[in-house]
């Protein structure tokens, strides 16, 4: 099964050219899974912290780096580009290039897509092994000057067929870096005309260039894709300025005091930096993302995905010229309460490439509002809102086909019987307790009691008298939602052609050891690796919960994981016996209670001839359910009053049963009829009285 992952981090590294191992931007890094649930590979500072790829404490020489990858296993070795990394080949100093092709080789095999051949033969250098294992690494030198990352848009690979589930075969591309990122280092050498670093001149680079733009149209691709330049000739016809911009120093001042965790304005940060200060910007955004200015490392920084946020930011600004620049970013910070009220110091106005809007404005100046265009928004008819989607339901108003769901209640509630009994329906597509379901695969992840599943099972079927379907699938292997086996999860699933169905993981303590549920950021991580099961699957994720010391206070750990429930089934053991109710459903009612039982079942004798037994989840719903108690004094003398003189089950007129509320408050002296009248409607909330025609029904 294909597991797209690091490739033998640290193996092969003496292959690396001498250029790149003594080009002085050598780093480590380490493969995490952020907040998102994306896989992203991050610089490790010399403390283990991680840090931006343009962050000094990242930068290692070759023999320091070598000795950390020695000790560890799961980091591998990276060479950060920062604004260009200038180093020799062929006697000939230049910038070093890389060309990331995504998708043009079988995964981790020696098998490559037409055309890779015969670029290698015309154009060698080195190049190595990627570490998804999907393509190569192509690096070389140019004495052209670095410049903006690109792409190369192809057609789809012909391992398509094979792998529909690697994204890459079908997003097939290959990236053009030079600056402004940081580069993964194998040694895995690719092909045996790969092994040395070579120089091109810019002419030759070009011609590379249309080289690949041309192999990409013939396979279906659009080729090449550049920024567009800015027609200098018709910035005049606009309302076009310069932005001021910051010294160094008081801009990393200011944005130490803006908040990098919240999305709006880490968005509106990055749009700022790039109007004011285009392509430099990048750095600080990165810094200012993961945090490095503040006194709170973000946890969850990807740096794939800043540099994403800023090239958008950029490419915006030519529909979008006027908008939040220096000011904005002054502003923010003045906010924060920390502000120290520091002078700030400005570069003098000047021209700087690639955008430039006009004459330079006075710093005192009123920098405009970014301008949102009108036609984002859907004004619906009460009539169109009808026609909006409705929700499909997998277990109907209790559980939808896709989501996050959870069934969560006190240990010894029955709670992972009654999961069972619900999953056999959704297997079988008969009914849970009068709640149609949509037939479907179901996977059940049993990580707490896995000895117990396979009776269970044979209880279910001894006492249902059925076989559940093979759709129905029990894993009891180790799955963590606390690191990034999510993803390779999800690829076993679709490999075995059980995706879009159910996954229930029980217990989800047991399937993220090592982290505390009452964390925000662990129980963050947890959510985000079952949103990325649920999408991956395309189906439904359930889990199953324990609720804390206090029970009433619902599922155990952080608030955020019930807030990202789309479903929840709360389980309990009552004076009565044990129910579950809906405690959350989108789009549908919450609250019903319904009663059900473990039923003990015989499945035969141990070789002592003593029994085997498991339990399955019935319905008990003639259970006589217990009377309610009055728990205030006043209400107690009134019932008492009442069953008294009636007896249950009688009915007696309002007015009557006002006048002997009354006369039962013997101690109360004044206001008697309003403490009458309160204890009588306290009786009808606790369920002890039923109204019906003026009349009182005693239960």
């Amino acid at each position: 099964m294909p597991q797209i992952g690091i490739l033998a981090m640290n193996a092969k590294i003496e292959a690396i050219p001498a250029s790149l191992r003594e080009s002085g931007r050598l780093l480590v890094w380490k493969e995490i899974t952020d907040s998102n649930a994306h896989k992203r590979k991050t610089p490790i500072s010399n403390s283990g912290i991680a840090v931006g790829y343009n962050n000094p404490e990242a930068i290692l020489p070759f023999e320091e780096a070598r000795k950390i990858l020695e000790k560890t296993s799961d980091l591998g070795l990276g060479i950060s580009l920062m604004d260009g990394v200038e180093i020799s080949a062929d006697d000939k100093n230049g910038y070093l290039y890389s060309m990331d092709f995504d998708g043009f080789a079988e995964f981790h095999s020696k098998r490559i897509d037409d055309g890779v051949s015969d670029f290698l033969e015309r154009y060698p250098s080195y190049a190595e092994i990627s570490p998804s294992g999907t393509g190569f690494k192509y690096f070389f030198i140019s004495d052209s000057i670095p410049e903006t990352k690109s792409k190369i848009k192809f057609g789809v690979s012909k391992f398509l067929e094979k792998y529909p589930e690697i994204k890459k075969y079908k997003d097939r591309e290959i990236e053009v870096f030079s600056k402004n990122s940081f580069l993964t280092l194998t040694g895995a050498v690719f092909r045996h005309n790969s092994t040395k670093l070579n120089f091109f001149e810019s002419t030759v680079l070009q011609e590379i260039y249309e080289y690949l733009h041309e192999w990409a149209i013939l396979t279906g691709g659009t080729g090449r894709t550049q920024r567009s330049k800015i027609d200098q000739n018709s910035q005049a016809t606009r309302e076009q300025k310069v932005y001021s911009k910051l010294t160094a120093g008081s801009l990393e001042l200011v944005l130490a005091h803006i908040d990098h965790i919240d999305e709006q304005i880490w968005t509106d940060t990055s749009n700022a930096l790039a109007r004011a200060y285009g392509e430099e910007g990048l750095p600080y955004f990165l810094s200012y993302s993961a945090g490095e200015y503040h006194s709170t490392v973000y946890e969850f920084f990807d740096e794939t995905e800043c540099i994403d946020r800023f090239q958008r930011s950029l490419d915006e600004l030519h529909t979008r010229p006027s908008g939040f620049g220096v000011k904005h970013l002054i502003d923010e910070a003045q906010k924060n309460k920390n502000w120290p009220h520091s002078s700030l110091e400005y570069e003098p106005d000047t021209d700087f490439a690639p955008f430039v809007w006009a004459a330079a404005q006075n710093h005192d100046e009123q920098e405009p509002l970014e301008i949102i265009r009108h036609d984002y928004y859907r004004f619906l008819t009460a009539s169109e809102l009808q026609n909006l989607p409705k929700t499909d339901w997998r277990v109907k108003n209790l559980f939808p086909e896709h989501g996050l769901g959870s069934i969560y209640g006190p240990s010894g509630s029955g709670k992972s019987f009654l999961a069972l009994d619900l999953m056999a329906a959704v297997a079988c597509g008969s009914a849970f307790y009068g709640h149609k379901t949509t037939q479907c695969p179901v996977v059940y992840v049993a990580l707490e009691g896995t000895g117990g599943i396979a009776k269970r099972v044979e209880a279910y079927e001894t006492h249902h008298k059925i076989k559940l379907p093979s759709t129905f699938r029990v894993v009891t292997d180790m799955l963590s939602l606390f690191s990034s086996e999510a993803s390779v999860f999800a690829e076993a699933v679709i490999e075995a052609g059980l995706n879009e169905g159910v996954i229930v993981i029980d217990t989800l303590a047991q399937s993220a050891p090592g982290s505390d549920e009452n964390s925000s950021a662990h129980m963050g991580m947890i959510i985000s690796n079952a949103q990325l099961l649920q999408r991956m699957t395309n189906g439904l994720i359930v889990l199953i919960h324990h609720t804390g010391k206090d029970a009433s206070r619902g599922a155990r750990g952080h608030s955020s994981l019930y807030a990202a429930l789309d479903a929840a089934l709360e389980v309990k053991r009552t004076q009565g016996g044990l129910e579950w109710l809906s405690a959350k459903v989108k789009d549908g009612a919450s609250g019903n209670a319904t009663s059900f039982r473990l039923e003990r079942v015989v499945l035969g004798q141990d070789e002592d001839g003593d029994e085997i037994s498991s339990c399955v989840a019935v319905g008990d719903l003639f259970r006589k359910v217990p009377l309610t108690q009055p728990t205030g004094k006043n209400q107690k003398a009134v019932l008492d009053a009442l069953l008294l003189k009636f007896g249950a089950g009688a009915t007696v007129a309002s007015d009557e049963a006002l006048d002997i509320a009354k006369a039962s408050l013997t101690d109360q002296t004044t206001n008697t009829a309003q403490r009458a009248k309160e204890a009588l409607k306290g009786l009808l909330e606790i369920g002890r009285l039923v109204l019906t025609n003026d009349k009182y029904a005693l239960v």
